[in-house]
């Protein structure tokens, strides 16, 4: 009984170590997403109002 509650509590704790990895890959891609745009974007913006 233990090993299998032991081997389905496991599977549960991989399957949200999965989703929070996840997660945050994503909210990191994002935030480099904002960082490029603010980087690359930005400063050409204004140069482009100026014109």
């Amino acid at each position: 009984m233990y090993l299998l509650e032991e081997g389905s509590g496991m599977s549960k704790r991989q399957i949200m170590a999965k989703k929070v990895l996840q997660a945050t890959e994503y909210v990191a891609k994002k935030k480099a997403n904002c960082l490029c745009f603010g980087r690359f974007y930005e400063p050409k913006v204004p140069q482009k109002l100026k014109k």
